[in-house]
């Protein structure tokens, strides 16, 4: 039995609980958080079809077959005397808690439910890949393989708190055979602070606010809003010039900010009697600014907001009572061990390493990108609910995710990315052409980087293959065809199989070729819902990737196309039918073939092509026609057709055009293809 998981599987992201994912929201802004009871597990593996036990029978400790769990906070790699495992507290449980509000490393028993969680995590998913094609054939990571193949002695270090870090998290995945190393590492924490308009219902909701540098740093006030009307000066709702008119006693004033200091205008709002500040900038800005100054007799809590925010306010005012909550809670340090979508991101490195090119993969900018893009994205998966869709933040899936919750400082809209991840394009516009260095970033509210310098950097390549990932996800999960669980068990085994078929240092548009193959052979539906979900963020037919080791991803094509898709990958012309001399050039009176190759590259099938060959040189002649009919083809599948071809007239060796074309009611639109041939 094992104690501190928030719920029954590891899908629930941490000490937070499952409130915070999807955003509840939809905003940058930061509530007060609401800390899930921890509860026992009873157990001996996950959803394994082999029941292969996390722990052998007498097993006092949480290291196992899978995973060997324990705190590093000695000064060497490993595990040595100054680190320790989690014991047994009682008869085969692990009872150990994390308590999420204390500093993590206040105590050994805030590392110890720190091991436990981990173990569990990482065992979880273990089991979780394991019957969709990660098992020990496929290099997966244990002591014992049980003598089905592939090489053991390999089970996966999981280092908890450990010495090297703060505020990250690594895994090291060396090839089968040998074990691989995740640390995580203990995090600064951040400030909890929100602005919450409670009434009239025309306003109500959270809003985006920052802090000041003054004043007390914890608060939670829930009263009246009222006006700071002051004795005049450039503006009479500023607090610059005391004493206030309005009656804010009791009240939040209501400030605009200029003309004087944040710290003299909650000031002149404490000296009238007011119990918290608001003051809203103005100026128009997407965020609202951080306040600074000091005043060491301020001690009411004040916070800021956009103009916005502040004139929505103001206006209500006019007719209304405005009521409304400020809150501020203190950093506290947090522990990556106990954020399940960080454990479920390091461990997506160690399965993509693993299944592509046994851990030597991944070295290309471009494919370490993806990498950090499919880790994301293994953390959504471990996130995402049944029953978040009728959330009213996330209608069809269609709300704001983050890869993290529970350890970043800004919260569960962003997590630790420049935007969150959402099907909402007012939310996360980002396509394919965002992996180009310097490519600005599309005009949605972003956490840093809009100017597009570090597109190139792997997190932020990673953060549009994850975006990709996510729409192809959402739009499986929206299918009616598919229950949630079902949606979620295809998306594994795609993804698993799409790692096998990926080679290695791959482009996205191989890496999307790989995932597609991989549902086209399950189901050609879900392929095409793939396939759609990657042509709305620019990876469609046409998109071409930049060349694989490029440190600029430039050039690049995007393409948001999708349906059927017409390639001509060969063709050839001989001499074979009449001839003089056979030497596999057509000279004047002869007649030979012109085979072509015809392929179908995208997303849904030719039902019933027609080829037209279209003579541009006038030397060439078609004897039998210059049409025939093509058997289908669905997507990824070729055909070759043989066209009879004679020349007469050429004037000595040149070479003749060819127009190809083909003709489906199910083509983008016909698609002409020109190739040059060589006649003599």
């Amino acid at each position: 039995m094992i104690d501190n998981v928030a719920g029954p599987s590891a899908r629930s992201t941490g000490p937070n609980g499952d409130g915070e994912a999807p955003s509840p929201s939809g905003s940058a802004a930061l509530p007060p958080r609401v800390w899930s009871t921890p509860g026992i597990v009873t157990l001996s593996h996950g959803a394994i079809s082999t029941q292969d036990p996390w722990l052998a029978m007498g097993a006092t400790t949480t290291s196992g077959n899978n995973i060997d769990a324990y705190v590093d906070r000695s000064g060497s790699d490993g595990f040595d005397a100054q680190d320790f495992r989690a014991n047994l507290t009682s008869i085969d449980t692990f009872d150990h808690f994390f308590n999420p509000l204390i500093a993590a490393s206040a105590s050994d028993a805030q590392a110890l439910g720190s091991i436990v969680h981990a173990f569990y995590v990482t065992n979880w998913l273990h089991d979780e890949f394991y019957d969709v094609g990660f098992d020990e054939v496929s290099r997966n990571a244990q002591r014992d393989n049980y003598g089905r193949g592939g090489l053991g002695g390999d089970d996966m270090r999981v280092e908890v708190q450990d010495f090297s870090g703060t505020n990250n998290a690594n895994m090291a995945t060396p090839s089968d055979g040998a074990r691989p190393r995740m640390q995580m590492f203990l995090w600064s924490g951040a400030a909890r602070s929100s602005v919450t308009i409670e009434s009239p219902a025309s306003i109500a909701g959270e809003v985006v606010a920052d802090d000041a540098s003054f004043g007390p740093t914890t608060f939670d006030v829930d009263a009246e809003v009222a006006r700071s009307v002051d004795a005049g000066g450039i503006s009479s709702i500023d607090a610059c010039e005391p004493p206030l008119t309005s009656n804010v006693s009791g009240k939040i004033a209501l400030i605009e900010r200029g003309n004087c200091s944040f710290a003299e205008k909650v000031q002149h709002a404490q000296q009238a009697g007011a119990v918290g500040a608001i003051i809203y900038d103005n100026l128009t800005a997407s965020l609202p600014v951080a306040m600074g100054g000091t005043d060491p007799g301020i001690s009411i809590g004040s916070k800021s907001v956009t103009r916005d925010v502040g004139l929505a306010i103001e206006q209500a005012l006019l007719t209304a009572t405005v009521e409304a909550r400020i809150h501020r809670s203190p950093a506290v340090q947090t522990d990556s061990g106990v954020d399940s979508l960080v454990l479920s991101h390091e461990w997506g490195h160690y399965i993509s390493n693993r299944l592509i090119g046994n851990a030597f993969g991944l070295s290309g900018n471009q494919a370490r990108g993806m990498g950090e893009g499919w880790s994301d994205f293994h953390a959504l998966l471990t996130t995402v609910r049944d029953g978040d869709q009728l959330l009213p933040s996330n209608p069809s899936f269609a709300g704001t995710y983050a890869g993290a919750t529970y350890v970043p400082s800004r919260g569960s809209y962003f997590g630790l990315r420049r935007v969150p991840y959402s099907t909402d394009f007012s939310k996360n516009a980002l396509s394919f052409r965002h992996i180009q260095s310097n490519e600005p970033l599309p005009g949605v509210p972003t956490a840093f980087g809009l100017d597009g310098s570090r597109n190139t950097f792997v997190h932020q390549t990673g953060e549009v293959w994850a975006t990709m990932l996510w729409q192809a996800y959402a739009g499986l999960l929206n299918d009616p065809r598919h229950s949630f669980d079902e949606a979620y068990e295809r998306m594994k085994a795609y993804l698993v199989a799409g790692y096998k078929l990926t080679p290695s240092d791959p482009t996205f548009a191989e890496a999307r070729d790989a995932l597609l193959l991989a549902a086209y052979a399950n189901d050609v539906l879900d392929f095409e819902t793939l396939y759609q979900a990657f042509g709305s963020r620019g990876l469609g037919i046409g998109a071409e990737a930049p060349d694989r080791y490029s440190t600029t991803h430039r050039p690049l094509v995007e393409s948001f196309a999708t349906g059927a898709f017409v390639s001509l990958v060969d063709q050839n012309v001989d001499d074979e039918v009449v001839w003089c001399d056979r030497e596999g050039v057509l000279d004047n009176d002869e007649r030979g073939s012109l085979v072509l190759v015809i392929a179908n590259l995208g997303s849904t099938p030719l039902s019933d092509p027609e080829l037209e060959i279209v003579p541009i040189s006038p030397e060439v002649s078609l004897p039998n026609g210059a049409t025939m009919e093509l058997p289908p083809l669905g997507p990824f599948e070729s055909t070759t057709a043989t066209v009879a071809i004679s020349l007469s007239g050429a004037p000595g060796v040149s070479a003749a055009s060819l127009g190809v074309r083909v003709h489906d009611v199910n083509l983008l639109s016909d698609q002409p293809r020109r190739r040059r041939s060589r006649f003599g």
